[in-house]
Protein backbone atom coordinates (compact mmCIF):
# COMPACT_ATOMS: atom_id res chain seq x y z
CA UNK A 1 0.00 0.00 0.00
CA UNK A 2 1.00 3.61 -0.82
CA UNK A 3 -0.63 6.49 0.93
CA UNK A 4 0.20 9.79 -0.35
CA UNK A 5 -0.77 13.62 1.18
CA UNK A 6 -2.52 15.19 2.97
CA UNK A 7 -2.21 17.68 0.12
CA UNK A 8 -3.94 21.13 0.65
CA UNK A 9 -6.32 22.65 -2.47
CA UNK A 10 -5.51 25.17 -4.72
CA UNK A 11 -9.38 25.94 -5.26
CA UNK A 12 -12.34 25.59 -3.83
CA UNK A 13 -15.76 24.74 -4.48
CA UNK A 14 -19.16 25.66 -2.94
CA UNK A 15 -22.46 24.11 -3.94
CA UNK A 16 -25.45 26.95 -4.86
CA UNK A 17 -28.16 24.58 -3.90
CA UNK A 18 -28.00 25.06 0.17
CA UNK A 19 -29.45 28.46 1.91
CA UNK A 20 -26.60 29.92 2.85
CA UNK A 21 -23.24 30.50 1.32
CA UNK A 22 -19.95 30.50 3.46
CA UNK A 23 -17.82 34.21 4.15
CA UNK A 24 -14.02 34.00 2.03
CA UNK A 25 -14.28 30.14 1.20
CA UNK A 26 -10.66 30.41 -0.13
CA UNK A 27 -9.26 30.40 3.81
CA UNK A 28 -9.72 26.77 4.03
CA UNK A 29 -6.73 26.04 1.83
CA UNK A 30 -4.17 27.01 4.32
CA UNK A 31 -4.29 26.34 8.07
CA UNK A 32 -3.16 29.40 9.38
CA UNK A 33 -6.05 30.65 11.69
CA UNK A 34 -7.33 32.76 9.12
CA UNK A 35 -11.29 31.62 8.39
CA UNK A 36 -14.59 30.92 6.15
CA UNK A 37 -16.85 31.79 8.35
CA UNK A 38 -21.17 31.23 7.75
CA UNK A 39 -24.09 31.90 10.41
CA UNK A 40 -26.86 30.35 9.81
CA UNK A 41 -30.40 30.33 11.56
CA UNK A 42 -32.35 27.13 12.83
CA UNK A 43 -33.13 24.75 9.87
CA UNK A 44 -30.84 25.80 7.52
CA UNK A 45 -28.50 24.25 6.08
CA UNK A 46 -24.51 26.11 4.52
CA UNK A 47 -23.69 25.49 0.98
CA UNK A 48 -21.00 22.70 1.33
CA UNK A 49 -17.24 23.82 1.03
CA UNK A 50 -14.90 21.91 -0.57
CA UNK A 51 -10.92 21.84 -1.17
CA UNK A 52 -10.29 20.79 -4.93
CA UNK A 53 -7.11 21.50 -6.86
CA UNK A 54 -5.33 18.72 -4.48
CA UNK A 55 -2.74 18.24 -7.27
CA UNK A 56 -2.51 14.04 -6.63
CA UNK A 57 -0.73 12.10 -9.12
CA UNK A 58 -2.18 8.52 -8.72
CA UNK A 59 -0.25 6.20 -10.93
CA UNK A 60 -2.75 5.08 -14.10
CA UNK A 61 -2.30 1.15 -12.89
CA UNK A 62 -2.66 1.86 -9.52
CA UNK A 63 -6.19 0.56 -7.48
CA UNK A 64 -7.35 3.40 -5.09
CA UNK A 65 -8.57 1.94 -1.51
CA UNK A 66 -9.01 4.48 0.77
CA UNK A 67 -9.54 8.22 1.13
CA UNK A 68 -9.30 10.50 4.07
CA UNK A 69 -10.71 13.91 4.78
CA UNK A 70 -9.68 15.86 7.42
CA UNK A 71 -11.07 19.54 8.21
CA UNK A 72 -9.97 21.83 10.91
CA UNK A 73 -13.10 23.99 12.06
CA UNK A 74 -15.22 24.96 14.92
CA UNK A 75 -18.52 26.20 16.12
CA UNK A 76 -19.93 28.82 18.91
CA UNK A 77 -22.11 26.25 20.02
CA UNK A 78 -22.53 22.25 19.55
CA UNK A 79 -24.73 21.24 16.18
CA UNK A 80 -28.08 19.73 16.76
CA UNK A 81 -27.84 17.19 14.19
CA UNK A 82 -24.72 14.99 13.51
CA UNK A 83 -21.87 16.16 10.28
CA UNK A 84 -20.24 14.54 7.39
CA UNK A 85 -17.39 14.88 5.83
CA UNK A 86 -17.50 14.62 2.20
CA UNK A 87 -16.00 14.13 -1.37
CA UNK A 88 -17.02 15.27 -5.08
CA UNK A 89 -15.69 14.15 -8.34
CA UNK A 90 -17.67 16.85 -9.98
CA UNK A 91 -16.20 20.69 -8.06
CA UNK A 92 -19.20 20.07 -5.96
CA UNK A 93 -22.14 19.49 -8.33
CA UNK A 94 -23.18 16.54 -6.34
CA UNK A 95 -21.43 14.43 -3.40
CA UNK A 96 -20.05 11.24 -4.65
CA UNK A 97 -19.23 10.02 -1.02
CA UNK A 98 -19.42 10.73 2.76
CA UNK A 99 -18.58 9.48 6.29
CA UNK A 100 -20.98 10.94 9.27
CA UNK A 101 -18.92 12.53 12.32
CA UNK A 102 -21.42 12.88 15.56
CA UNK A 103 -21.83 16.57 16.59
CA UNK A 104 -20.14 15.99 19.45
CA UNK A 105 -17.03 15.60 18.14
CA UNK A 106 -17.24 19.53 16.89
CA UNK A 107 -15.14 21.79 19.05
CA UNK A 108 -16.35 25.21 20.39
CA UNK A 109 -12.94 26.88 19.84
CA UNK A 110 -9.74 26.28 17.71
CA UNK A 111 -8.01 24.00 18.58
CA UNK A 112 -5.67 23.68 15.18
CA UNK A 113 -6.89 19.88 15.20
CA UNK A 114 -8.49 18.21 12.23
CA UNK A 115 -11.94 15.99 12.52
CA UNK A 116 -11.33 12.83 10.48
CA UNK A 117 -12.58 9.58 10.48
CA UNK A 118 -8.71 8.28 9.85
CA UNK A 119 -8.65 6.35 5.92
CA UNK A 120 -11.71 4.92 5.54
CA UNK A 121 -12.40 2.22 2.29
CA UNK A 122 -14.13 3.66 -0.52
CA UNK A 123 -17.13 0.84 0.16
CA UNK A 124 -17.33 2.99 3.62
CA UNK A 125 -17.48 6.21 1.81
CA UNK A 126 -19.72 4.61 -0.33
CA UNK A 127 -18.57 5.86 -3.83
CA UNK A 128 -15.93 4.46 -6.20
CA UNK A 129 -12.73 6.20 -7.39
CA UNK A 130 -10.16 6.12 -10.54
CA UNK A 131 -6.38 7.16 -10.58
CA UNK A 132 -7.63 9.83 -13.08
CA UNK A 133 -10.50 10.84 -10.99
CA UNK A 134 -8.18 11.72 -8.06
CA UNK A 135 -5.85 13.32 -10.42
CA UNK A 136 -8.96 15.63 -11.41
CA UNK A 137 -8.80 19.14 -10.89
CA UNK A 138 -12.64 18.66 -9.93
CA UNK A 139 -12.29 16.02 -7.15
CA UNK A 140 -12.30 17.31 -3.67
CA UNK A 141 -12.75 16.82 0.22
CA UNK A 142 -14.67 18.89 2.44
CA UNK A 143 -17.68 19.37 5.15
CA UNK A 144 -21.58 19.33 5.18
CA UNK A 145 -24.03 20.16 8.28
CA UNK A 146 -26.92 19.63 7.67
CA UNK A 147 -30.47 21.65 8.87
CA UNK A 148 -28.39 23.42 11.92
CA UNK A 149 -29.63 25.40 14.50
CA UNK A 150 -28.64 28.54 15.19
CA UNK A 151 -24.52 28.80 15.29
CA UNK A 152 -21.73 30.22 13.54
CA UNK A 153 -19.62 27.39 11.95
CA UNK A 154 -15.39 28.50 11.94
CA UNK A 155 -13.54 26.70 8.75
CA UNK A 156 -9.93 26.75 8.88
CA UNK A 157 -8.53 24.26 6.55
CA UNK A 158 -9.79 21.19 4.56
CA UNK A 159 -6.85 17.81 3.59
CA UNK A 160 -7.22 14.70 1.45
CA UNK A 161 -4.57 11.53 1.38
CA UNK A 162 -5.92 8.76 -0.65
CA UNK A 163 -4.21 5.08 -0.18
CA UNK A 164 -3.92 2.76 -3.22
CA UNK A 165 -1.90 -0.19 -4.19
CA UNK A 166 -0.19 -0.98 -7.57
CA UNK A 167 -2.03 -3.64 -10.20
CA UNK A 168 1.16 -6.20 -10.71
CA UNK A 169 1.45 -6.22 -14.31
CA UNK A 170 2.28 -9.75 -16.16
CA UNK A 171 5.32 -11.80 -15.41
CA UNK A 172 8.06 -10.88 -17.45
CA UNK A 173 8.95 -13.15 -20.00
CA UNK A 174 11.91 -14.00 -20.84
CA UNK A 175 13.41 -15.87 -23.96
CA UNK A 176 15.39 -19.17 -23.27
CA UNK A 177 18.37 -19.04 -25.07
CA UNK A 178 18.78 -21.37 -28.25
CA UNK A 179 21.74 -24.36 -28.38
CA UNK A 180 21.87 -28.20 -27.97
CA UNK A 181 19.37 -29.47 -25.46
CA UNK A 182 18.26 -32.87 -24.11
CA UNK A 183 15.02 -34.41 -23.29
CA UNK A 184 14.57 -33.60 -19.22
CA UNK A 185 13.85 -37.38 -17.55
CA UNK A 186 9.66 -37.84 -16.82
CA UNK A 187 8.74 -34.78 -19.47
CA UNK A 188 6.31 -37.22 -22.18
CA UNK A 189 3.15 -35.79 -24.36
CA UNK A 190 0.61 -38.13 -25.19
CA UNK A 191 -2.32 -38.11 -27.68
CA UNK A 192 -5.84 -38.66 -27.82
CA UNK A 193 -5.47 -42.04 -27.69
CA UNK A 194 -3.06 -41.68 -24.67
CA UNK A 195 -0.62 -43.12 -26.71
CA UNK A 196 3.06 -41.96 -25.82
CA UNK A 197 4.38 -39.36 -28.18
CA UNK A 198 7.58 -39.51 -30.45
CA UNK A 199 10.34 -36.32 -29.51
CA UNK A 200 11.54 -36.93 -32.24
CA UNK A 201 7.93 -36.20 -34.50
CA UNK A 202 7.43 -33.47 -33.11
CA UNK A 203 7.19 -29.78 -34.23
CA UNK A 204 11.18 -28.34 -33.52
CA UNK A 205 9.54 -25.54 -31.16
CA UNK A 206 7.47 -27.87 -29.01
CA UNK A 207 10.66 -29.92 -28.76
CA UNK A 208 12.46 -26.89 -27.45
CA UNK A 209 10.14 -26.07 -24.97
CA UNK A 210 10.23 -29.62 -23.72
CA UNK A 211 13.73 -29.20 -23.08
CA UNK A 212 14.36 -31.71 -25.94
CA UNK A 213 16.21 -31.47 -29.27
CA UNK A 214 17.12 -33.40 -32.46
CA UNK A 215 21.28 -34.74 -32.29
Amino acid sequence: MVDVGPNSGSTTAETTLEDVSWTNPSNILTQNDTYATVSISAGQTPELLYATGLGFSIPSNATITHVRVEVDMFTNVTPANDFALVVTKNAGASIAGSRPINRFAMPASDSDTYIDTGFATLAQWGMTLSPAEANSADFGGGFWLIFGDTLALVYDHARVSIRYEINPGPPDMQPMPRGRYVRRPGVKLYDQEDTPLAIATLPEDLRFLMGASVQ
